[in-house]
């Protein structure tokens, strides 16, 4: 009998042990990560959402090209819609992101390289627990295992690649986080919702004319629609395809100069498996209201004749802050999914409900044109000119008569910028068909794409400063292998370098050093002399105390439509040359003196997320433990830095690391106010080497 009771009394301890592993709470904290290997970055979380929406100090959100600040997007989400049957009426029920439904229950997992990509990641999230729509909307009992591919390759590194697995496993009814009422879904439906805000530079407010209020979205797909009313006559008439871009007054004159580009555009296919995003001409505000100087222009490129279009955010110098298209691109759905319906909603018409996100926005089985919307106060043809606003765009595809209890629907897709940065207008557009036809042309080979076969692969550098026998600073060392001459498409290298940016944030990218396998007196580099690696090219003109960013990029022949091709600038390394901690005052100095706020060497635009700094001067040659106190010239405490204060940088920021001999001031008082121009006095004190005076200029 006491045997026996010990059975019980072990298999009750058994039962409950496996109760409480059975009951185990799968879900986890939210979850982020950046890509950050190709010229596209973006984050990306573990519950359905692309893009950062924050309103301070926001993650590159398609930040193009990447470390310019400059981001495209808002934010995305995947919507998931299907009907369940409640007796004989069918209640309708979409999973919105926004409204928190869809759970996280796996963190990123981030691979690189990965085994279909250069980098990838995986996640997972639910429906299955407990109703958290806030419009009381019931759950659909759903999994989604996303994966995420990204690349560097300058011929994928415009785009990433999504793929989501969206299995029906049912609702948890009694709260133990295992489904356990198995049912079927029907007319299941795939959406995309993009809001892109065309673009967003880091140093603008986040809402503005030239930021969310100014944009537009299309997806052509095979539209042919008249216009009859507009104020210019030559507007008039019937539009087909791709020939909607005439009707965008930037476009159009394009096209005017240069009828071959429109050809170029035609040669893409149209389709509705294509959504875009551009920024286009606010009519009340003028180019020159964001302070263009025409004196900067250059004729080739710039129409005086049109100063009032602002189209793409045209900078001081005429710059394109906005010159790229935000896309994305159905590439494939397992079972098929056809493409259902294309809209258009505003930041005023959001739907906030299922039923009208279903009904209104889903469910219509139409492919709007500009001529169209669902509420046609917000179409985006009015009064013979395209009229910009705050848009998002919501594309989707099914539906899928029934998704069974157990069964799968697994969708691809692909986002990413096209642009032309110098042009804009149909050459982005022509960009980003370039890019989305690869992103498909990946999918469709499984990817199985040897990029390695179609080019040299890029080469693996380091930066070193470089000093003499006394320790005197030469500049800076590019040194590097040769593996990359070992592929049959190598044709050489090219070392470039930027210290400077344009006013959107692109780096702007000098040519230092050209070697090719084609020229008798560039080939091959130097040697190496100094160590055990093949190659080192020394740059001299590199000055202390300034940022420096560099890229060996490897050069590639007779690539399959390209023909000569480079590997990619997003692969770039910084370095600032600075001296390390000294062992005494003599020689501290302060750079650049004096301080120029206007020169090329300043972030253009500072924020907090990506580069949190606008401008900066360094004390160098200073000991680890120096203490760097400034004064105005009548005395007045201004600032304290020193050396062993890190540098201020922003999460998402590539920048140089900080020699222990150097201490930054971001020309910012203890009082937070922006320091003037004029003369101001330093001390610099050591406990081991005493104290040392200067002085140093800012000019504003």
């Amino acid at each position: 009998m006491r045997l026996h009771k010990t059975y019980i009394i072990v298999f009750l301890v058994f039962l409950t042990a496996f109760s409480a592993v059975q009951a185990q709470n799968p879900m986890v904290s939210y979850d982020y990560f950046v890509h950050k290997i190709g010229r596209l970055w973006d984050r990306i979380t573990n519950f359905g959402r692309f893009g950062d929406p924050s309103y301070t100090a926001p993650a590159p959100s398609c930040e193009w090209p990447g470390g310019s600040g400059n981001s495209y997007l808002y934010s995305a989400d995947i919507w998931l819609s299907a009907g369940i049957k409640d007796g004989a009426t069918m209640k309708y029920s979409v999973l919105n992101p926004r409204d928190g439904e869809l759970e996280p229950i796996d963190s990123i997992h981030v691979f690189r390289p990965g085994t279909r990509a250069e980098q990838q990641t995986y996640t997972k999230y639910w429906d299955v627990y407990q109703p958290k729509s806030s419009s009381g909307d019931p759950n659909l009992g759903i999994t989604v295992k996303e994966r995420t591919h990204a690349w560097s390759n300058p011929l994928a590194h415009d785009f990433i690649i999504v793929e989501y697995t969206i299995t029906n496993v049912g609702l948890d009814t009694n709260s133990d986080y295992i489904p356990d009422l198995q049912r079927d879904l029907y007319d299941f439906t795939f959406t995309l919702r993009f809001d892109g805000d065309i673009a967003r530079r880091a140093d603008w407010p986040v809402e503005g004319p030239r930021i969310n209020q100014d944009d537009h979205a299309l997806s052509n797909a095979y539209s042919l629609f008249q216009i009859t009313d507009a104020r210019n006559p030559a507007y008039n008439g019937w539009y087909e395809g791709w020939e909607w871009v005439t009707l965008v007054p930037y476009m159009r004159r394009q096209v005017e100069r240069e009828p071959w580009i429109l050809d170029s555009l035609k040669a893409f296919p149209l389709d509705s498996m294509l959504t875009f995003m551009w920024d286009g001409d606010n009519p009340d505000v003028k180019a020159e209201d964001w302070g263009l100087d025409t004196s900067l222009l250059d004729p080739e490129f710039y129409d005086f004749d049109n100063l009032d279009d602002d189209f793409g955010n045209p900078d001081v110098d005429g710059t394109f802050n906005s010159a790229g298209f935000l896309g994305w691109r159905m590439l494939k759905s397992v079972p098929y999914l056809a493409p259902k319906s294309y809209v258009t909603c505003t930041i005023h018409d959001d739907p906030q409900d299922d039923d009208a996100r279903w009904n209104d926005y889903i469910n219509i089985n139409e492919f709007h044109n500009i001529k169209e919307a669902v509420n046609p106060q917000y179409t985006q043809w009015k009064n013979g000119y395209f009229m910009p606003q705050d848009y998002r765009a919501l594309t989707s595809y099914g539906s899928l008569d029934t998704l069974k209890a157990g069964d799968s629907v697994v969708v691809t897709i692909a986002y990413g910028v096209g642009g032309d940065q110098l042009r804009g207008g149909v050459y982005s557009l022509i960009e980003l068909n370039k890019i989305m036809f690869l992103a498909q042309y990946i999918v469709d080979n499984d990817y199985n794409v040897d990029f390695d076969a179609l080019m040299a692969p890029p080469t693996e550098f380091y930066l070193v400063e470089a000093v003499d026998d006394e320790g005197n600073y030469q500049g800076v060392d590019i040194i590097w292998e040769d593996n990359a001459e070992f592929h049959e498409k190598f044709g050489g290298y090219r070392v470039i370098r930027s210290n400077r940016k344009m006013p959107n944030g692109s780096f702007i990218w000098d040519e230092i050093a050209l070697f090719e396998t084609t020229s008798d007196s560039a080939w091959p580099p130097p040697v190496n002399l100094g160590g055990s690696s093949v190659y080192a090219y020394r740059d001299t003109t590199p000055r202390f105390g300034f940022d420096y960013y560099y890229c060996l990029q490897t050069i590639s022949t007779e690539v399959p439509g390209y023909g000569t091709l480079m590997s990619s600038e997003a692969l770039f390394k910084a370095m600032t040359p600075t001296s390390p901690a000294a062992l005494s005052l003599e020689n501290v100095r302060v750079v650049p003196n004096p301080y120029i706020g206007s020169a090329s060497w300043n972030n253009p635009i500072p924020s907090l997320g990506t580069s949190p700094w606008e401008h900066q001067l360094m004390f160098i040659n200073l000991p680890e433990d120096a203490v760097v106190r400034i004064y105005t010239l009548d005395g007045d405490y201004v600032a304290q830095v020193k050396a062993s204060d890190p540098r201020i940088t922003g999460p998402y920021e590539t920048v140089p690391d900080k020699s222990a001999g150097t201490a930054i001031w971001n020309l910012v008082t203890r009082n937070n106010q922006n320091a003037a121009p004029g003369v101001y006095l330093y001390t610099v004190s050591s406990v081991l080497y005493g104290k040392t005076t200067g002085k140093f200029v800012i000019i504003r």
